[in-house]
C-alpha cells in the first residue's frame, strides 16, 4: 500500500521561494551557510553582538560560537541542522566548540563546487526548477533555464511608479515608454 509519505517524498518540487544564486549555486565561504542572514537574526535576537554578520575568517566565528546555542529552538535552526546533516554528511545538533572545526571544513570543503550543488539541488532536494524574482529595474539575470523560471516582480516598480522609475525602466531595456501600452511592451520583453 502507498502511503502519502511516499508520494510526498516521489513529488518533484517547484521552489517558489528561494534564496539562490543563479550565477552561483555553491558556498563561496562557511559564512554563507553559517551566517545566512536568517541565522544572524535568530543569533542578534538571542544576544549576538551587532556588527557579527561581515564575519572574514575562523577567528572571528569563535565569539559568536556560544549564540547558536540559544536559537536551538527555533525553526531557523531547525532547518541548519537539517543542511548540516543531510546535505554536509554531518551529524551535528547544534552548532558550538567541540565541533565547529568540522562543520566549517565540511562546508568549505565544496566551496566552488558547481557540480555538487547543482547535483543537491535536484536530487537531495528534488526541486525541478526554482523561481527567479526578475526585477524590472534591474538587467536580467543570466540563469541556468534547466534550474530556473522567471517571475516578475512588480513591486519595485508599481507602488511608487513615477517619472524616475519609468526611466529606469526604458533605460534597463531599452525600450521607448511614452504611454501605458509601451509599459505593458516593456514588462512583457523581461518575461519573453
Amino acid at each position: 500500500m502507498v502511503s502519502v509519505q511516499d508520494v510526498v517524498e516521489e513529488s518533484p518540487v517547484a521552489d517558489v521561494h528561494n534564496h539562490l544564486n543563479p550565477r552561483s549555486l555553491s558556498p563561496s565561504g562557511f559564512q554563507d551557510v553559517l551566517l545566512y542572514h536568517y541565522i544572524v537574526t535568530e543569533l542578534r535576537s538571542a544576544g549576538a553582538p551587532l556588527g557579527f554578520g561581515e564575519v572574514k575568517g575562523f577567528d572571528e566565528l569563535k565569539p559568536i560560537i556560544p549564540y547558536f546555542r540559544r536559537i536551538r529552538n527555533t525553526a531557523t535552526h531547525w532547518g541548519l541542522m537539517r543542511i548540516l546533516n543531510d546535505l554536509y554528511g554531518l551529524r551535528v545538533s547544534g552548532i558550538n566548540e567541540g565541533n565547529v572545526n568540522d562543520v566549517v571544513k565540511a562546508i568549505e570543503s565544496v566551496k566552488g563546487d558547481e557540480d555538487r550543488a547543482v547535483k543537491v539541488i535536484r536530487d537531495s532536494s528534488r526541486v525541478r526548477k526554482s523561481v527567479l524574482t526578475l526585477n524590472p529595474l534591474e538587467p536580467l539575470p543570466e540563469y541556468d533555464e534547466s534550474l530556473f523560471t522567471g517571475a516578475l516582480r512588480l513591486d519595485p516598480l508599481l507602488p511608487d511608479i513615477n517619472p524616475q522609475s519609468i526611466n529606469k525602466l526604458s533605460e534597463t531595456y531599452g525600450i521607448s515608454i511614452n504611454n501605458p501600452n509601451d509599459i505593458d511592451e516593456a514588462l512583457s520583453s523581461i518575461i519573453s
